[in-house]
């Protein structure tokens, strides 16, 4: 809990960037400590800083992980809202979390929405 602490005063300084923020989510969902994920991300989002294609799809692992239907889908939204629809990582780990739920319909949107598709993605949905 003190590191949460610690990484939550620290987002607040002036000279935090998004890359350090990705940083700690990323190490946050390495190590299991999905919940921080999610509380870490929150935080970034009140201080106004933007998730890019590279936080997004740590944050849909955590959600994923922590079998949070509900979180997902708004990570999701602002995944849309942001215009990381088509990116490549948000787009594959979009099918990984969907297809983890069990929603093939779900799934099978996304992946046919996204341009470019990695044969892990694909592999994963036993397409």
């Amino acid at each position: 809990m003190k590191q949460l602490k610690e990484a939550h005063a620290q987002i607040q300084h002036p000279a935090i960037t998004i890359c350090i923020c990705n940083t700690m989510i990323k190490a946050f969902v390495l190590k299991g400590k999905l919940i921080n994920t999610i509380q870490f991300y929150s935080q970034m989002l009140e201080n106004g800083l933007y998730p890019d294609n590279y936080t997004l799809p740590y944050v849909l692992k955590a959600c994923a992980g922590l079998q949070s239907c509900h979180l997902g889908e708004l990570a999701h939204g602002q995944s849309v809202k942001l215009g990381f629809w088509f990116d490549i990582f948000v787009g594959n780990t979009l099918i990984a979390r969907y297809s983890s739920f069990g929603n093939v319909r779900a799934t099978r949107c996304i992946f046919d929405e996204i341009a470019d598709v990695s044969f892990d993605a694909v592999h994963r949905v036993g397409a």
